[in-house]
């Protein structure tokens, strides 16, 4: 315990006196298969340290991988041998990973232009402004699409809900999907347009019943300050970019939602990637969403929260071990969408409770939803990969990971039509 202690606050001390170098030079990422709880909880205590970011959540019985920097990683190597935990290198230097893609987006940027009106496609990383340009487009050439700004980030960016409704919104069951609230995710907002695009320009005769039937909503971007960061200054931010005046800046929007806050799984210092915020909804990002499902929440019967990585699909509660009453629809659900998506490209994603699949995780998205918004189905895909590329997900992957991805919401969709019909 005193060399946790002394580890953490030399990391307290480094943080106080320099800044994470953006190139992550010579940064490991270790995959440590975690045993049992007692590795576990020592795991847990360096989730307070910056130095040592968690890039999945702990699982006991699985992997946990997490990326250290060249200045403590012998001394964190000789702590996990002296618990006497096995660990192996996931990532020899992350740094060459990013200069590739870095490289690759810049290059497509020069020599790409999709369409005379944007410059969106899904065989590359796109920003904000390409998003919305695109966004501006649909809302432009199709009567049944419409644009809604529904709040403002911290730093003043514009949040918007992209929605598909034909004959107008609310009388329908609608779909709401969103992604990026963890910043550094990249792929997330990437599979959240592309199924965008699968209903508006790339809509097929066989899936027109997806837009006559339902409404759906899409917010590619619930955390665009931290995504805009991860482009133009460290690409492996997490937080948003909210500033209360202490060391470390930032919140994670997905501990800050108000279904009980702050009772576990979440983090009290405001230097630690899991930092839950001052108090629940202090993040004006889940602000804005909350007041989105509040005032649609009758209609809205689907909810997806879309991260990486990992391949799983989660359910709540997340705050606790406990099952909610509508567990076995819920699971059941996702048990035959997971069947769809698997059929497309043979990928296996595991189907459970956060805390059944993972480990606690208290002021999440889907208990909100599940909990307070009352949104039966409401779940958090943890997209591509298992762990080769991590948040890293080379672009070729969009389009795969996109059309399962989109498999498992059609039928979602036909499901939830059906349930409502009768």
């Amino acid at each position: 315990m005193k060399s946790v202690l002394f580890f953490l606050g030399l990391v307290g001390l480094a943080l106080a006196t320099t800044t994470l170098p953006k190139t992550y030079e010579n940064y490991k990422v270790f995959r440590i298969p975690v045993e049992n709880r007692e590795h576990a909880e020592f795991l847990k205590k360096f989730e307070e340290t910056p130095f040592v970011d968690f890039w999945t959540e702990l699982r006991l019985g699985g992997n946990v991988d997490v990326m250290v920097g060249p200045g403590t990683q012998f001394t964190f190597e000789e702590m996990l041998t002296r618990e006497g935990m096995s660990f192996s290198e996931m990532i020899p230097n992350l740094a060459p990973m990013l200069r590739a893609e870095k490289l690759a987006q810049d290059e497509h940027k020069r020599n790409k232009k999709v369409n005379a009106n944007y410059n969106m496609d899904w065989v590359s990383y796109h920003d904000l402004f390409d998003f919305y340009e695109y966004f501006d487009y649909l809302e432009a050439h199709y009567e049944d699409i419409s644009v809604e700004t529904i709040g403002q980030s911290f730093e003043g960016r514009d949040l918007r809900v992209l929605k598909i409704c034909r004959g107008g919104c609310g009388n329908k069951p609608a779909m709401f999907v969103d992604g990026g609230i963890h910043a550094r995710e990249w792929i997330g907002p990437a599979v959240v347009t592309y199924m965008l695009n699968e209903l508006t320009e790339n809509l097929s005769a066989e899936n027109n019943d997806l837009v006559e039937d339902l409404d759906w909503y899409f917010l590619p971007s619930v955390n665009p300050d931290g995504y805009y960061y991860t482009q133009a200054s460290d690409r492996l931010w997490r937080k948003t970019r909210s500033d209360y005046g202490e060391l470390c800046r930032g919140t994670d929007g997905n501990r800050n939602f108000g279904y009980q806050f702050a009772t576990g799984g979440a983090s009290n210092s405001p230097c630690s990637d899991t930092y839950h915020g001052p108090s629940a909804f202090s993040e004006v990002e889940t602000q804005a969403v909350k007041g989105f499902v509040d005032a649609n929440k009758d209609s809205i019967k689907f909810y997806n929260n879309i991260h990486s990585y990992g391949q799983l699909i989660l359910t709540p509660w997340g705050y606790s071990e406990e099952l909610v009453p509508d567990y076995d629809d819920i699971k059941s659900l996702a048990d035959t969408c997971n069947d769809a998506l698997y059929a497309v490209h043979q990928k296996s994603y595991e189907v459970g409770c956060i805390p059944c699949v993972l480990y606690t995780a208290s002021g999440n998205s889907i208990d909100y939803m599940y909990g307070d918004a009352g949104i039966k189905y409401s779940y958090s895909i943890e997209l591509r990969d298992e762990g080769s590329y991590g948040f890293v997900l080379p672009a070729s992957e969009i389009i795969p990971t996109g059309e399962e991805i989109f498999a498992f919401h059609a039928t979602a969709a036909r499901l939830i039509v059906q349930e409502n019909s009768q």
